[in-house]
């Protein structure tokens, strides 16, 4: 089903004024506003063969990383879950105690040491967190019993109108926004705009990894089943708890709900093929998730000018989900490339 929830003023006026984009369904993808920015678009030459060189030399010199990992590992009983954990830690963490922890810390400990988190404050940042959760929590709870009066407009279901409230209670009241100008850029040199601490302890602004993210860390906070899920070049958010299942879009003015049709065209159309192959449209699991923002600090240190520390980090996100990040890291190095090319 697709539907827009715009922001708008009826969201601070109480329960009786539900969430409600007054021209209807549908509008989200053939109304005056689709949902979303364009994005800048790259030629890529065609060097492809000489970063296939380069990845695969960076992979040989992590392979004996990698082994004395995997041992370090198999002597480690159970890593501590608390807040002295360390990257060190989650890259040695076996699936089963990685699922435990806070999807928000895991995110939070691979943005440290990167340009732009000088300042981060790990436990700060998770109380934070909490009060938001919190916020959206009390507010959720006042809007319930008018679900049954706006229930058609939720496709009957419950628990979208909870995570639409949620999502705008992020937004409306406590003024997170997502900025699409982070999108737009080739390179990531502040953390903050793709880590969540952008968003917790600097402008309240983020992009289409960081935004995402956020909502997952507040709705797990809530109980929510919240799973983050990739389409090539973007990150969304779903309610997954294996019965009722739904998208969820935050990366715009307000909230919309999306088929996974959508994402096959937006922000670029996949073949089916693709969708196999690189792991598009699946909710992800929690060692995908550490991925998943493992790929992202690789690409603030490649920006950086720590293309060691990158390519080991690529490597680490390789081993957790290989296709999806092999084709983001060719892209990458291409786009930097052609920038100084063209520079």
């Amino acid at each position: 089903m697709q539907e827009s929830y715009k922001e708008d003023d009826a969201h601070h006026f109480g329960p009786e004024s539900c969430l409600d984009d007054p021209r209807g369904r549908g509008e989200a993808l053939t109304g005056e506003y689709t949902g979303h920015g364009n994005k800048e678009k790259v030629n890529r030459p065609m060097r492809i063969f000489s970063f296939v060189v380069i990845f695969a030399l960076g992979s040989l010199l992590t392979s004996g990383f990698f082994l004395c990992q995997d041992q370090l590992s198999m002597a480690v009983s159970q890593t501590p879950l608390d807040a002295s954990l360390t990257l060190n830690d989650l890259l040695m963490m076996p699936q089963g105690d990685l699922k435990k922890v806070d999807i928000a810390k895991i995110n939070l400990i691979c943005a440290q040491g990167l340009n732009g988190s000088e300042s981060l404050n790990i436990n700060r940042c998770l109380a934070t967190l909490d009060q938001w959760a919190d916020i959206c929590r009390k507010d959720i709870e006042a809007r319930l019993l008018t679900f049954p009066q706006y229930a058609t407009k939720y496709d009957n279901s419950i628990n979208l109108f909870k995570i639409v409230n949620m999502v705008l209670t992020l937004k409306n009241t406590i003024g997170v926004d997502y900025n699409p100008e982070i999108m737009k850029r080739n390179t990531y040199p502040d953390s903050g705009d793709v880590f969540i601490h952008g968003c917790l302890d600097g402008n309240k602004q983020g992009g289409c990894i960081s935004i995402p993210v956020l909502c997952v860390s507040v709705g797990r906070r809530l109980g929510y089943p919240l799973k983050l899920v990739l389409t090539r070049e973007h990150v969304f958010f779903r309610w997954d708890d294996g019965n009722e299942v739904f998208n969820i879009e935050a990366c715009c003015p307000g909230c919309d709900s999306f088929s996974d049709d959508y994402y096959k065209t937006w922000p670029n159309k996949i073949s089916n093929k693709e969708i196999r192959q690189n792991h598009f449209l699946k909710s992800l699991t929690p060692a995908e998730e550490l991925s998943l923002f493992l790929e992202t600090r690789g690409h603030c240190l490649f920006d950086a000018g720590k293309t060691a520390e990158a390519q080991i980090m690529y490597a680490h996100a390789y081993k957790r989900m290989p296709t999806m990040v092999k084709l983001s890291y060719f892209d990458r190095v291409i786009r930097i490339e052609y920038k100084k090319m063209k520079d």
